[in-house]
């Protein structure tokens, strides 16, 4: 019997952009002690960037995932962005998301396509949703309205911290109770400026 994972592509975070991170998280679970919120808040080190959230991923497609993947990221050079912003989805008044924001640039929108074209033709079913590149913080389980707004706002404009984008990650994702576990599958490191091909 085909054994079925629960995978998605990411980029992983650095120590300093983490550490921040789970500062920002420190103060949602000093909130969610109270009764105003009920919150789930996953482990700072579990936080990343996702590219692509594959789904049901059959086990055997992993060496046909790792090959397409080096001919879509080859030439593709290491580039860093930034974490900026916080906000939620689909609001911050009801949120069900709380995240970190992810400057958008050309080099981000590119690997997000490099990483689309490495899974064409294999037979997963992909999330259609629009790219929206952030840092989920925690997930809403219950909050009181506008409660959450006014603990985000400090962070709205903040600048979290340099985001360098050296590998993509196909990561494969088991649920326990206590949270999500994360392990790699295969990682593809992207270029070093300047180095030859």
């Amino acid at each position: 019997m085909t054994e079925i994972l629960r995978t998605f592509v990411a980029v992983p975070l650095p120590e300093a952009l983490l550490a921040r991170l789970a500062a920002v998280q420190d103060e949602l679970r000093r909130l969610a002690q109270g009764r105003e919120a009920q919150l789930f808040i996953p482990r700072p080190a579990g936080i990343h960037l996702t590219l692509q959230f594959l789904g049901d991923t059959p086990a055997e497609l992993a060496p046909a995932i790792d090959e397409k993947f080096r001919a879509a990221l080859a030439g593709r050079e290491a580039f860093a962005t930034q974490s900026r912003g916080a906000g939620g989805f689909p609001n911050l008044e009801r949120p069900r998301v709380l995240w970190a924001g992810v400057h958008i640039t050309d080099e981000l929108t590119d690997l997000h396509w490099r990483v689309l074209a490495g899974l064409h033709g294999l037979p997963l079913k992909l999330d259609k949703k629009p790219f929206k590149p952030h840092l989920t913080l925690a997930r809403v389980k219950r909050s009181r309205p506008g409660t959450l707004a006014r603990v985000m706002a400090p962070h709205l404009k903040e600048e979290f911290g340099a985001l360098p984008v050296t590998e993509v990650v196909l990561f494969r994702s088991d649920l326990q109770p206590s949270g999500a576990i994360y392990t790699p599958l295969c990682r593809w490191e992207l270029e070093q400026a300047g180095s030859m091909s």
